[in-house]
């Protein structure tokens, strides 16, 4: 049984659910909101489990081929707007967090295309139009002369995306969280929450002690963000897990590249890290299979990953891989994040589709101004 003085710090004003680049950022637009309202953040493992801590860290707004493929299934507005909502997120978050404190690098990328993926190229220029006014500037360039220098293998054109970045999701989860102590944000990690019971008078939380075993926190208000695994405390939401497995090399003498870089719409993905080789993604090989929320390697996915830094990232170089992990994002039947009410004390801010960086930080103040309202 929990003590007279306990009980007292397991009511709070305002929770939100999720330590990841949405959740911080959702607890510190709830605290310049209202500073008087105390913020409490529940994470359930020791750092960010998710998805913030385990991405690539691409600072990006999309490549040729996925921007299209979004066109063909939601329309060119829908695509303009989602790409507006990502660069100004990154506008927000290297504001407010600062280049130096994330990593941040405006490296530049670019996306590698297979001969059979050439018809992407005519519509380059229209695409690039109805961007240009969104992000200031030319969102891809055709740069075929690059590509013998760059060495890379099975490419027959390079697509440059001149808006690209990255940086160091360690850096940013630690940027975030100096961020929430500066505020007076409290951060309780190694807090699972297993179910929310929403009244007319608060939200009741039902957690997980290892001292005490099952523990009831009430709050005034709740926020839900803990994307890919919002549903098991909100069932019904739209939104699917989806596992991205990425890969790091030792460190690679002489790499003939820097930067961020893309291929199959955006399906692989690889960047330059301290001088050695980041690649991920091949979700598509066995979408089944990695829909799902488990942190676990799959190794037909490995294997392909390693066949493609033989063959396409550097072909004829033989490297050994340093390290190998997994995180989970979350996607639906929309492109675009899921912020909305879902009771009149609970809001959620989840779905981000791989584009986290991009989008988190507007996602938070979106959650917020929904909490606020």
């Amino acid at each position: 049984m929990r003590s007279h003085w306990e009980t007292r710090l397991l009511r709070r004003g305002r929770v939100v659910i999720g330590g990841g680049i949405v959740g911080l950022s959702t607890a510190l637009a709830l605290r310049r909101a209202a500073p008087h309202v105390p913020v409490l953040v529940l994470e359930r493992g020791l750092l960010p489990t998710g998805a913030t801590t385990r991405s690539a860290g691409f600072a990006c707004l999309g490549g040729l081929g996925e921007l299209a493929a979004d066109v063909d299934a939601h329309g060119l507005q829908a695509t303009v707007d989602l790409v507006a909502r990502r660069h100004a997120g990154l506008r927000r978050l290297r504001e407010r967090l600062g280049d130096d404190a994330l990593g941040f690098e405006h490296t530049g990328g670019a996306e590698l295309l297979q001969a059979e993926r050439a018809g992407l190229l005519d519509r380059l220029d229209a695409l690039d139009a109805a961007l240009r006014p969104v992000v200031g500037g030319p969102m891809f360039r055709r740069d075929d002369r690059a590509l013998p220098a760059l060495r890379f293998g099975h490419t027959a054109h390079l697509v440059r995306l001149p808006r690209e970045g990255a940086l160091d999701p360690g850096r940013l989860a630690e940027a975030l969280l100096r961020a929430c102590r500066a505020a007076d944000v409290e951060v309780w990690t190694g807090a699972a929450v297993t179910r929310l019971d929403p009244g007319e008078h608060g939200v009741d939380l039902a957690l997980h002690d290892p001292a005490v075993g099952a523990t009831r926190l009430h709050a005034a208000q709740v926020a839900v963000c803990t994307n890919a695994l919002a549903r098991q405390l909100v069932p019904g939401l739209p939104v699917v897990p989806g596992r991205g497995q990425v890969l790091l090399t030792e460190p690679v003498p002489g790499l003939p590249w820097r930067g961020v870089f893309h291929r199959d719409a955006g399906d692989v993905y690889f960047r330059e890290v301290e001088g050695r080789v980041l690649l991920g993604g091949a979700r598509q090989r066995d979408v089944a299979g990695e829909t799902t929320d488990a942190l676990a390697l799959a190794d037909g996915i490995q294997a392909h990953l390693d066949h493609l830094l033989a063959t396409v990232v550097l072909p004829g170089c033989p490297v050994r891989v340093a390290r190998r992990w997994a995180g989970v994002m979350a996607f639906g039947p929309a492109r675009a994040p899921l912020v909305q009410r879902v009771h009149p004390r609970v809001a959620v801010g989840v779905r981000l589709g791989g584009m986290g960086i991009a989008l988190g930080t507007g996602v938070g103040d979106e959650v917020a101004a929904l909490l606020e309202g």
